[in-house]
C-alpha cells in the first residue's frame, strides 16, 4: 500500500471522529493484517503509546465532602486524640490492578490521552496468617 493512500485515509478516519486504534483495525480489515501497514504508519511519524493513568475525575460536590471529612477528622483529632486507641494485628491488604493499557497511534510529540482511575477491574485481597481471601 502506499503511504500517501495510507495517509488520505488516516486524515479520512480523523475527520470523522475515530480514533487511530480503531482507524488502524479498520485499515487491517480491508487490506488484511499485515506488518506491512504498521511498518507505514511508522514511516509516515505514527507512533505507539499508553494511555496515561490519572486518578478518578471528582465532581465538585465529591470534592468538597472529601474537604469537609478530612477538616472533620483533623478536627477531632485536636479534640479527642484517637491514634494511640488504633490496635494492629498480623494482617495485610493487597491492592491488585488488572486493567489492560491499550497502545494508540500517536504522531511524535503528542501526548496520549488520560483516563479516569478504573473501579470496575481491580480489588483488594486480604492475607492473614497465610491464608487468603478475596473481596
Amino acid at each position: 500500500m502506499d503511504k500517501s493512500k495510507l495517509r488520505t485515509i488516516f486524515e479520512y478516519e480523523f475527520r470523522r471522529g475515530t480514533n487511530a486504534a480503531q482507524t488502524a483495525r479498520n485499515i487491517n480489515n480491508v487490506f488484511g493484517e499485515d506488518a506491512t501497514i504498521d511498518l507505514h504508519l511508522r514511516q509516515i511519524g505514527k507512533v505507539k503509546k499508553l494511555e496515561k493513568w490519572v486518578p478518578h475525575e471528582l465532581s465538585a460536590l465529591q470534592k468538597r465532602h472529601r474537604v469537609d471529612v478530612c477538616l472533620s477528622l483533623l478536627n477531632r483529632s485536636r479534640n479527642e486524640p484517637f491514634l494511640h486507641r488504633i490496635v494492629t494485628c498480623d494482617e495485610k491488604w493487597i491492592l491488585y490492578n488488572n486493567r489492560k493499557w491499550k497502545k494508540v497511534i500517536l504522531s511524535p510529540g503528542e501526548v496520549p490521552r488520560t483516563i479516569p482511575k478504573p473501579t470496575q477491574d481491580r480489588g483488594y485481597c486480604l492475607v492473614d496468617n497465610g491464608r487468603d481471601s478475596a473481596l
